[in-house]
């Protein structure tokens, strides 16, 4: 089992590195592909990139299509590659407060199934929620497990991993959730001199910065969750919804919005605002991410965070918001799942033979 440290670079989410997994990357990313294709999208040598294809072949990752050929002039015919259709599945798991998100996925990051599950009394009890999700989503017979990725939101002591390592005898890669996240983005994005930033606002709000060296994430103090905001709609007379702790429910439904909560939430958006300016200046971020509900808990205050972010932030900084909590889970859980297999893919097929899964 490897689990990956929080509040520090981690040593997993990374760009790929090792030839193979340079190749699988970019073939991930496409449909067909020539070596000639790879060897000009990852700046290896000919002969690097032919080994490279031979061990991902002899893996069942990829395969030629000779078929496919088309005749360009004289001289040895270029045979077009394309992955198989997946060997085996990658799963991956985001835990929260409110449970959690579960999903099963190819080599090429592809969503074959997906479900949820209830939130855990303890660590112990979430581990049992998801070791039963995974047995209700494996068929029968099933195919071969290559390994499991769960993300959290709080601290894991060990437990979690080594709960779910003993029952299915894998490999599990336990990460802190904000970091998939800069890890989905490092892997979408080509070679680039500027740091991308994501913040991620739910309960609290985390922060975690991806360059071409891995991933770092940060421990942030900030009063923006959604009990301090509980606590200004109490202070302001206005009663907090009865939903979760997290942002859904917890704004009155008033229709419209009386003075006094626009006002508050103006307040809450321009602080916002000013955190997210400090943040991109402090990491020289090119790139910056604002994900979670906690963003859009009032939609009216988009222009109030845009007007205090868009005079003090680089012009050239791309920023986007992701509110979608189904949409990050997924994402979180397909970056986990998938950190083994473009850390080393070669790597992953010895495995599963060591295991007799293949």
């Amino acid at each position: 089992m490897s689990t990956l440290a929080l509040s520090a670079r981690t040593p997993a989410f990374r760009r790929p590195t090792v030839p193979t997994a340079r190749c699988l990357h970019h073939m991930m990313r496409g449909q067909l592909a020539i070596r000639g294709d790879l060897v000009a999208a990852t700046g290896l040598s000919q002969p690097t990139v032919t080994r490279a294809v031979t061990a991902l072949v002899g893996a069942g990752l990829i395969h030629e299509r000779p078929d496919l050929v088309q005749a360009t002039g004289p001289g040895r015919p270029r045979i077009p590659l394309e992955m198989t259709p997946t060997p085996w599945l990658h799963i991956g798991a985001t835990v929260g407060p409110d449970g959690g998100t579960l999903g099963f996925f190819d080599t090429r990051g592809r969503t074959l199934r997906e479900t949820t599950f209830p939130p855990g009394r303890d660590t112990a009890d979430t581990a049992e929620h998801l070791i039963a999700g995974i047995h209700r989503l494996l068929s029968r017979p099933a195919p071969p497990v290559a390994d499991i990725g769960v993300t959290v939101t709080e601290p894991d002591d060990g437990h979690l991993g080594d709960r779910i390592a003993e029952e299915f005898g894998t490999p599990v890669t336990v990460g802190d959730l904000t970091a998939s996240l800069a890890a989905a983005e490092l892997l979408t994005t080509d070679t680039t001199t500027d740091p991308i930033l994501v913040i991620h606002l739910d309960r609290g709000l985390t922060l975690a910065v991806a360059d071409d060296d891995g991933v770092t994430t940060h421990p942030v103090d900030s009063d923006l969750g959604p009990d301090t905001l509980a606590d200004q709609l109490t202070t302001a007379g206005l009663t907090p919804g009865t939903g979760r702790r997290g942002f859904s429910g917890l704004l009155p439904a008033d229709s419209p919005q009386p003075p006094a909560l626009r006002s508050l939430l103006d307040d809450r958006a321009r602080e916002l605002g000013d955190t997210v300016v400090h943040h991109t200046r402090d990491t020289g971020a090119g790139t910056v991410v604002l994900a979670g509900p906690g963003f859009t808990v009032a939609p009216g205050g988009y222009r109030h965070l845009a007007r205090t972010v868009n005079p003090n932030v680089d012009k050239r900084v791309a920023i986007r918001i992701i509110p979608d909590a189904a949409t990050l889970n997924r994402t979180a859980a397909r970056t986990v799942a998938l950190d083994r297999l473009l850390r080393d893919p070669a790597a992953v097929h010895a495995d599963l033979t060591a295991r007799n899964q293949l």
